[in-house]
């Protein structure tokens, strides 16, 4: 498999060619298949304490 980097520099319709796909997207068998080989296209989302926040700015700004 390509990098992203490569990916994002060649044409698209090489890029295409070498992901799968075309430029119609997938067939519902191909998009299944996909889902259940690599999971939900999905990025976790990252919960993060606003207070624990508010102290890292202080204490970098504090460095500085």
């Amino acid at each position: 498999m390509q990098t992203n980097d490569e990916l994002a520099s060649m044409p698209l319709l090489r890029a295409l060619t070498k992901l799968g796909s075309s430029a119609q997207g997938l067939t519902s068998t191909q998009a299944r298949s996909r889902l259940e080989r690599y999971g939900p296209n999905e990025i976790a989302e990252q919960h993060r304490n606003p207070l624990l926040v508010l102290l890292g700015y202080f204490g970098r700004r504090s460095r500085g």
